[in-house]
């Protein structure tokens, strides 16, 4: 009967622990993009995701909530999406960034899988 508690406890523990989450609700830019969070482990990797509601929901890509970040420029039209990373004397730096028309959302919307950052 222990074993059998231990050994479910165990599983709910990494089933919840790896699943997918939303960290926090859905920020809304200026330029009528939306960023969803979310929190895919329990060792502080978090993921984003850009949509307009309607038309396409892409993933930016994931990052190490302790040394990483997207930040997010509206531009008429667009966005400039900037990665930035925390050096070693503890100060931001952009480390790359993409300018990308709404377009070009809509336009690769079914490609919504791979990150437009990849995760290192």
């Amino acid at each position: 009967m222990k074993a059998q508690f231990m050994f479910v406890m165990m599983f709910a523990f990494f089933h919840t622990g790896c699943s997918q989450r939303l960290k926090r609700g859905t920020i809304e830019l200026k330029c009528h993009f939306y960023v969803e969070t979310f929190n895919v482990n329990p060792f502080g990797v978090d993921e984003d995701y850009l949509t307009d509601s309607l038309n396409f929901r892409m993933f930016v890509g994931k990052y190490d909530v302790e040394h990483e970040t997207f930040t997010y420029v509206c531009k008429e039209d667009s966005l400039i999406i900037y990665k930035k990373a925390e050096d070693t004397s503890g100060k931001w730096k952009k480390v790359d960034s993409l300018h990308l028309s709404k377009e070009y959302f809509i336009e690769n919307k079914a490609d919504s899988s791979k990150p437009l950052f990849k995760f290192k």
